[in-house]
């Protein structure tokens, strides 16, 4: 802990600090606060689940007032499709799959497949390239 001291000083909880964990807390108090409202109106239904919906959706649109407006820029309103403007969209997220890759590409529907499917149950040998048999049993 001396080394620690020495290098940081006597005052590790600056204000930019004490800021973050206060917000940090905050968010987590407030989340918890949210979670159980959700889970109380969901349960009860009807009309209690109307009233939080309402209610958010009031507060939003005042913070929002309050502030310029300036938020978030996923305004999914559906009134304002006309006024779509191509330029903010973004590439969708890609998440990397679990196994290994495929080897294969997948072929368009355009592409015809070069390879004709050998039939089932020949087997080709790789000593003679014969067919109906393979290397460990091969004759020749």
């Amino acid at each position: 802990m001396r080394n620690i001291t020495m290098i940081r000083g006597n005052n590790v909880f600056c204000p930019e600090v004490r800021r973050a964990v206060q917000k940090r807390r905050d968010y987590g108090e407030t989340f918890n606060l949210a979670r159980k409202a959700v889970r109380c109106a969901v349960e009860a239904g009807g009309e209690s689940l109307c009233r939080l919906k309402r209610s958010l959706n009031d507060w939003f649109f005042e913070e929002q007032r309050t502030t310029g407006g300036d938020g978030d820029d996923d305004d999914d309103d559906d009134e304002d499709k006309e006024n779509f403007d191509p330029t903010k969209v973004k590439n969708p997220i890609e998440k990397r799959r679990k196994g290994r890759p495929p080897v294969k590409r997948f072929k368009s529907s355009g592409e015809t497949s070069t390879k004709s499917k050998k039939p089932t149950g020949q087997n080709k040998c790789g000593k003679c390239g014969g067919v109906g048999h393979y290397a460990p049993t091969c004759k020749k």
